[in-house]
């Protein structure tokens, strides 16, 4: 049984560490749940962090999907298809939203010189291959 939102008794935590209301307001060390009533759990709400991203089916159904014009941003240079973004949202396929254009040409030109080098080593290799 998860404990989220609060102890699911009242002065108890999951790890049993602490039994009684008189710690109430102490957290635990092992479970991390604070020791109070039972009934925070109808008054808190909770954050739970997912291993991945998740979108409820509400978002990319209906008649205009928000999810796609949040993803395409304000001045959409073409449409995103449903298609497109389902396979986006079950992670068949990925959506670049922005690119660093600086770093991006950077790293295009380290990659050509360092072909151009690889291309450079394995002419002389052939090179000297062929003259033994």
């Amino acid at each position: 049984m998860r404990e989220n939102f609060g102890p699911t008794k009242t002065g108890n935590v999951l790890a049993e560490k602490y039994k009684r209301i008189r710690f109430k307001g102490i957290i635990c060390e092992r479970c991390g749940v604070e020791v109070t009533r039972s009934k925070v759990r109808r008054e808190r709400m909770g954050h739970i962090e997912l291993a991945a991203p998740a979108v409820h089916i509400w978002y990319l159904r209906g008649t205009r999907s928000w999810l796609a014009y949040l993803l395409m941003g304000l001045e959409p240079r073409e449409e995103l298809k449903a298609k497109q973004l389902e396979k986006v949202i079950y992670f068949a396929a990925s959506l670049v939203t922005w690119v660093d254009v600086d770093g991006r040409d950077e790293a295009l030109a380290d990659l050509e010189t360092e072909m151009l080098e690889e291309k450079e080593a394995i002419f002389k290799e052939r090179m000297r291959e062929f003259k033994n």
